[in-house]
């Protein structure tokens, strides 16, 4: 049988891409890293609480998101834009350069408000409404509208016709 650490390493391996992208996006970005830690901090010290009253990746969520909203909120930095000025151009952030499409998402969502923001990285990650409204705690109608209302907004100020 697995022990805790080896579960827990586990889940970390299967969402850190995840982890990584919700830091990115609460945090200026020079405190990304903070965040990521202080998530992994207090998903480890409440992996012993999951009860598997639903998946390990929508707990994951749960914990992260509310890890990062308080992160957000006891700093009280404000979500920045990556902007030119922040990211050179020339200074790719991971392997490979940063594409235009990933730069206007970015920018659409730091200009989102926090519940939008996470309804949208999730709803990108191809999570169910259903188990967007157990993350977030919106009813799964609203969550419907949000999406929906994100995506109109996108449209409208991304999109050429």
């Amino acid at each position: 049988m697995n022990t805790k650490q080896e579960r827990y390493q586990e889940m970390v391996e299967n969402n850190l891409g995840r982890l990584k992208m919700i830091a990115r996006n609460y945090s200026a970005f020079d405190n990304s890293e903070d965040l990521l830690q202080e998530m992994l901090y207090q998903l480890w010290r409440s992996f012993d609480k999951f009860k598997g009253e639903s998946a390990l990746s929508t707990w994951v969520y749960r914990v992260a998101l509310n890890t990062a909203i308080s992160f957000s909120r006891s700093r009280n930095k404000k979500i920045q834009l990556l902007t030119h000025s922040d990211v050179g151009l020339d200074e790719p952030q991971h392997k490979g350069d940063i594409s235009q499409s990933v730069r206007v998402l970015e920018q659409f969502l730091a200009n989102l408000g926090k519940i939008d923001r996470a309804i949208l990285m999730l709803y990108l990650d191809d999570i169910s409404n259903k188990e967007i409204s157990t993350i977030t705690g919106q009813t799964e109608s609203a969550v419907g509208v949000r999406i929906h209302r994100m995506k109109q907004r996108f449209k409208q100020e991304y999109v050429e016709e």
